[in-house]
């Protein structure tokens, strides 16, 4: 008989890059399944009208609302565990945590590379930093800046590090007198050295309030994404925001659904893991993709 595991549906996850989906597409929990969410949208600037004639009406500009659909769709991962395999892990327990820990990953996983390829999808812009990644950024700070949020850079560990070692980045950390230390909070190896520069440094360098650095398995190297992060406590129907990710709790509290039984045909103790969720781009002005990040930035295209 299956039985729900919120304990295993609680395992952490062990990962070293973060995942950026959650911070780029916060959750929205919902009841359903399917249904509409309404949103604010960045309304375009029209001009002012002058010159109107006395007792005319004037010119006017009609808002409405706005809203989007959404179907959350079931990821799910099972994982077997032979009975002769259980022993050799500890116990039937640790097992299991081991199965769920495997299923969160996948969906995980799967969830990251849906959310770079929609953000991608979904950019306003998508541009070519040519000489120059601060100049690049720059005009990318101007076309997101009507989206409200926490104005962030995202990208993958190679991506990163390549920024920190750009002269352009390299000589105004020189002419501020700021070291590039290990002040780093975000290091791959438990010795960070002194070739890291921190992430809260270069998004100073950078004129941003914060970079992420995901996982190059999801985030490619040469691109990165300017982005005006949602602030998850408030709904799209009340600020424009970038986008969300509508998630189905079937419990009415867990993310993750894990559930646990015994297949007397395998043999095999089976833990599954599932969610249901549907991403979703609101206001794609918000996001702005910078590509040709290559070493040194050496090549330019135009």
């Amino acid at each position: 008989m299956r039985t729900a595991r919120p304990d295993l549906a609680a395992v952490e996850v062990q990962q070293v890059t973060p995942y950026l989906a959650p911070r780029l597409l916060p959750a929205l929990n919902r009841h359903q399944k399917v249904g509409n969410q309404y949103i604010v949208t960045v309304d375009a600037d029209v001009a002012a009208q002058t010159g109107r004639t006395l007792g005319a009406a004037p010119t006017a500009t009609t808002l409405a609302s706005a809203s989007d659909t959404f179907s959350c769709a079931e990821a799910i991962k099972r994982v077997l565990i032979p009975d002769d395999e259980v022993a050799l892990m500890g116990d039937l327990n640790r097992a299991q945590q081991k199965a769920a820990r495997i299923g969160k990953r996948s969906i995980l996983r799967a969830k990251e590379d849906a959310a770079e390829a929609l953000i991608t999808a979904g950019a306003g812009a998508t541009v070519d930093i040519l000489g120059s990644i601060r100049q690049a950024l720059d005009v990318g700070i101007d076309a997101v800046q009507r989206v409200p949020g926490r104005l962030t850079l995202s990208c993958g560990w190679t991506t990163f590090r390549r920024l920190g070692r750009y002269t352009e980045v390299t000589d105004q950390l020189a002419n501020t007198g700021v070291a590039i230390l290990n002040s780093m909070q975000l290091t791959k190896s438990p010795d960070s050295g002194v070739r890291n520069v921190a992430a809260g440094i270069l998004a100073e360098v950078l004129g941003l309030e914060e970079i992420l650095v995901g996982d190059d398995d999801h985030w490619q190297a040469g691109t990165a994404w300017l982005c005006k992060l949602p602030d998850p406590g408030t709904e799209p129907d009340e600020v424009p925001q970038i986008g969300r990710t509508i998630q189905y709790l079937p419990d009415g509290e867990q993310e993750f659904l894990a559930e646990s039984y015994f297949d007397d045909n395998l043999i095999s103790e089976a833990v599954d893991t599932r969610v249901w969720y549907d991403q979703e781009i609101y206001n794609g002005s918000g996001i702005y993709v910078l590509t040709g990040i290559d070493e040194g930035n050496t090549i330019t295209t135009t």
